[in-house]
């Protein structure tokens, strides 16, 4: 088992939130959704093109061990939530003694890290948790330069089958997405963590309504997507510009706006 293409991958793509938000309905505004999840899909990629990925001759333990021990991430998470890690330990490892694929493991542990995410994002402080939307944004950016049928892909993996994100995007944005998420969780773990008030929740939710509004006008019957992915298909560059949008309007406001409005987003 290639442990170090596993860790990669899991930590490469692993969510991107997207509210489905305000929307007119008798002539007042109501919140569809509060939140569509989409968990970036990565299939596997031709690891020969990448050096430093290889196979460790150990044994499944040893090699996980040694590879996600390597990982400053993965080594906070080890040490701040062992219950946790332990599960996403135990859980790889007996999938990859079941003879599960490189990419079901991969697609378990992307679920698992965008659950603690969402979980810790909301103690996260704002500089944080805006740096962590723009690099995904930087990341769907590229991904739309490809196609915009490889963004809706990107985006949206369940709808047409993902793509390969390593293969599409450059390695300094997936460097900087691994600094970003490694310094979201560290902030999130220290004595001195965000905590979400109800000030701050109605806050956000007052700040979100508009720009939902916007969108509605914008884009019409498209935003629903966000409740609906499969009527994408046939849409794919007008949701790929739509999540865009609305997160280029989330980011454009003062930090102490955008940073509430992105933590209710990745509300479980």
């Amino acid at each position: 088992m290639n442990w170090n293409h596993v860790m990669l991958s899991a930590l490469v793509g692993i969510v991107l939130a997207v509210v489905a938000s305000a929307l007119y309905k008798k002539g007042k505004v109501n919140k569809l959704a509060a939140v569509a999840i989409f968990v970036v899909g990565i299939v596997l990629w031709n690891i020969a093109d990448i050096a430093w990925l290889r196979s460790a001759n150990t044994s499944p333990e040893q090699g996980f061990d040694e590879v996600f021990n390597s990982m400053p991430l993965y080594k906070l998470i080890k040490e701040k939530d062992p219950a946790f890690y332990a599960r996403l330990r135990g859980q790889a490892l007996e999938m990859a003694k079941q003879g599960k694929t490189q990419q079901d493991i991969i697609d378990a542990m992307q679920a698992n890290m965008a659950e603690l995410e969402m979980q810790r994002i909301q103690f996260a402080p704002d500089e944080d948790v805006i740096a962590y939307m723009r690099v995904n944004m930087e990341q769907t950016r590229e991904m739309q330069q490809h196609s915009d049928d490889a963004c809706f892909r990107f985006l949206m993996p369940q709808v047409k089958g993902g793509v390969n994100p390593v293969q599409m995007l450059s390695k300094d944005v997936i460097a900087k997405r691994m600094d970003v998420e490694t310094k979201l969780l560290t902030a999130s773990y220290s004595q001195n963590a965000h905590k979400v008030t109800p000030q701050e929740q109605k806050m956000a939710e007052e700040t979100l309504a508009p720009i939902g509004q916007s969108l509605a006008a914008k884009y019409g019957d498209t935003i629903e997507v966000f409740t609906d992915p499969q009527k994408g298909v046939g849409q794919e560059k007008q949701v790929c510009n739509m999540v865009q949008d609305l997160w280029h309007d989330v980011l454009a406001l003062p930090p102490e706006k955008a940073g509430p409005v992105i933590r209710i987003s990745m509300q479980q």
